[in-house]
């Protein structure tokens, strides 16, 4: 058992790591890649995606109900077995190193152009990896207490930046019609489930590791805590689309690489200037939260869990590494979307399939025994 006792977390915290690993970097592509094949109706897909996530949370957290004192490496053993448990265990790992390997490049790709032109990537890489192994080796609660100051702070920036685009004259919110008259219901459920709407709520899966974490308040509500943050962000997810379409339209966003930073980009304030540093800045806070918390569910907790540790901090230095030399692979966006690819095949069997599939065993081995 992990030495992590005195080690919780309160139901506001809780609602913070969720919103903080759910905003990830992918939100400045977001509206790009939500209207493909749907146009106009892609501001519908995170709400569709977010229904379904909210669905396979439930069985995520009932799980962590029936053994609230074990992670998913401790009661996946029980229900299935050691031999398919460790499996299971390792390619849940895995997702959380790649998931992480993902974020560095877009990091990379969406900073070096806007703020940072001359810094080498391998530069940019160690800073950042730098800072997770600062703040990961302190546990989960100054994580929770870190992560409860500065998301809100940029979520509080963002809705403002936002908020210049809805009343500006360039708006034109006829785009955004006719509303589920030109694309199918089965596209737009296809595009939820299999697409942007279930991947851009990747990060729901560290319940599975951090529940014996909560504190025995926030377990008791944790469906509840977990529901209201992700109904929260895809609200958000789907106002930001809504915007991009009424000041692009939806034809013209299919060919703009960042459209929510471009969208930024365009905000004419006469008291403002270069709100693109501004919204860069938050939207480095936003995604090194997700990173910050992924690294320590997984490189952390998870690993130290599944090798025995009594201590996550001391294996986080070496789990570091391969996200260093994977996110030197792709060299360009269209490579980091495809390297992307692998990372959605994970979140398919854990978030999708793997939760209720669990929680049906679990049920018929108590029923059996």
């Amino acid at each position: 058992m992990l030495n992590v006792t005195n080690d919780k977390i309160n139901g506001y915290q809780l609602f913070m790591l969720i919103i903080g690993v759910l905003i990830g970097v992918g939100i400045v592509t977001l509206p790009r890649t939500v209207i493909k094949g749907v146009n106009q109706d892609g501001w519908i897909i995170p709400l569709i995606g977010g229904v379904i996530v909210i669905i396979d949370t439930y069985f995520i957290v009932k799980l962590g109900q029936a053994f609230p004192e074990d992670t998913f490496i401790d009661y996946v053993d029980k229900i299935v077995g050691k031999f398919v448990g460790k499996i299971l265990s390792l390619g849940l790992l895995l997702y959380f190193l790649l998931m992480t390997s993902t974020v560095l490049p877009i990091f990379a790709l969406g900073l070096r152009p806007l703020l940072l032109e001359r810094t080498p990537t391998e530069i940019i890489y160690v800073t950042v990896l730098a800072l997770l192994l600062y703040i990961a080796r302190h546990g989960i609660e100054p994580i929770a207490r870190l992560n409860q100051l500065i998301t809100p702070a940029g979520l509080i920036i963002f809705f403002f930046l936002l908020g210049g685009h809805i009343i500006m004259p360039t708006m034109d919110y006829g785009r955004l019609r006719p509303i589920l008259y030109t694309t199918p219901i089965t596209k737009l459920f296809k595009q939820a489930i299999f697409g942007p709407g279930l991947f851009a709520l990747v990060g729901v899966e560290i319940i599975y590791v951090i529940f014996p974490l909560l504190n025995n308040k926030a377990k008791k509500q944790c469906f509840k805590i977990s529901s209201l943050a992700i109904l929260f962000v895809i609200l958000l997810y789907s106002l930001t689309i809504i915007l991009a379409i009424a000041h692009f339209g939806a034809a013209p966003l299919e060919n703009i690489l960042f459209p929510t930073l471009t969208l930024i980009q365009e905000i004419d304030l006469p008291f403002l200037e270069r709100l693109i540093s501004a919204f860069v800045s938050v939207w480095f806070v936003i995604g090194f939260t997700t990173t910050m918390i992924t690294v320590y569910a997984g490189a952390g907790l998870g690993l130290a869990n599944l090798l025995k540790f009594k201590e996550p901090k001391f294996l986080i230095p070496f789990a570091l590494v391969p996200p260093y030399f994977l996110g030197l692979i792709p060299q360009n966006i269209i490579q980091v979307f495809k390297y992307s690819s692998i990372v959605n095949y994970f979140t398919i069997f854990y978030l999708l399939i793997l939760p209720p599939t669990l929680f049906v065993i679990y049920k018929l081995k108590r029923l059996i025994n």
